[in-house]
């Protein structure tokens, strides 16, 4: 019975991410604005978003057929798909850590912790507490593309916040 009782809202969401590469495949110079980044960094940073949400895409079927290996395998692969462990030369390393903001190193660094934990408790076959990760896995995207990538995602501007930010 638990099973069918996480299905409607993993179906759901599975439905929401499949349209989120569309959008996040759009053009590089548009990833984060806000962030002025090299065009070489910019584009490292989309490319990880893609690879991210090609990988959140998958849990959710995974999650409620209990494929604990794909959920494992998928896990490790969004935790270790820091930004800085790409192609980056040293300098380019550190103009990435220059540039970005704190609050948006905070996320993607949560983001990353989230998965690895999510791994963790699919190897100890704790359904429970692998939905618990995967939520707070979308709650760093989704804070952070509502205060970095609204213009990619505009359903997080609210009428009359387009000038107020925290």
């Amino acid at each position: 019975m638990q099973g069918t009782s996480v299905i409607g809202p993993a179906l759901g969401l599975w439905l929401l991410l499949a349209g989120l590469p569309a959008a996040l495949a759009g053009p590089p110079q548009a990833a984060a604005p806000s962030l002025e980044l090299p065009p070489k960094l910019q584009q490292a940073l989309v490319d990880e978003m893609i690879a991210v949400n090609d990988g959140v895409a998958t849990l959710p079927e995974a999650i409620v057929k209990a494929d604990w290996e794909r959920i494992i395998e998928t896990g490790r692969m969004i935790e270790r798909s820091y930004i800085l462990n790409q192609r980056l030369s040293q300098a380019e390393r550190e103009t990435l850590v220059r540039s970005l903001p704190t609050s948006f190193k905070y996320l993607d660094r949560r983001l990353h912790e989230h998965a690895g934990k999510l791994a963790r408790a699919a190897e100890r076959r704790d359904g429970e507490l692998v939905r618990f990760y995967f939520s707070r896995m979308l709650d760093s995207c989704a804070g952070c593309h509502a205060v970095y990538a609204k213009h990619r995602f505009p359903g997080y501007e609210r009428p009359g916040t387009a000038d107020h930010q925290h």
